[in-house]
């Protein structure tokens, strides 16, 4: 495809490098509040300054306002394979044992792709195994139920 690039990821090798911000920590990344819009990424090398703009030595990640009209990156399967739908990929976190041991007395369950809600009509179990002599208490910091308004 003309003007298509394809880069193979073998390995997870994380790419965390943010913007430490100039002086001071002044624009440090991310900055965003979670409440400002900027829910995309960019990978950037220049970052303006009081007295102009100037370039880091390497590139490195910027949260973004998601309509800002970059390229962009996309993951995709190599043979082709369509993408898993967030359905699936939720059944992977849903229907599944978690098992207590007086090794591992305590776990935590969160709800597929927490803090975001998933889809309605969502079946999803988590059932908890524990010995006899246990006591399970369950704790709920959030329960949201469907087509709650937001």
């Amino acid at each position: 495809m003309t003007g298509a690039s394809i880069w193979y990821k073998t390995n997870f090798e994380p790419y965390c490098n943010w913007f430490p911000g100039w002086r001071g920590e002044r624009n440090k990344q991310p900055n965003d509040d979670g409440f400002s819009g900027q829910d995309c990424l960019e990978l950037r090398r220049l970052y303006t300054h009081s007295s102009g703009a100037t370039l880091t030595a390497s590139y490195q990640w910027n949260d973004r306002d998601c309509a800002t009209p970059n390229y962009y990156i996309c993951e995709a399967l190599p043979n082709g394979d369509k993408m898993p739908s967030e359905k699936d990929m939720w059944r992977s976190e849903c229907n599944r044992t978690l098992t207590l041991t007086m090794e591992e007395p305590v776990t935590v369950v969160t709800s597929p792709g927490f803090p975001d809600h998933y889809p309605d009509d969502t079946i999803c179990l988590v059932t908890i195994s524990a010995p006899s002599a246990f006591t399970v208490l369950v704790e709920f910091e959030e329960l949201v139920l469907e087509k709650e308004p937001t």
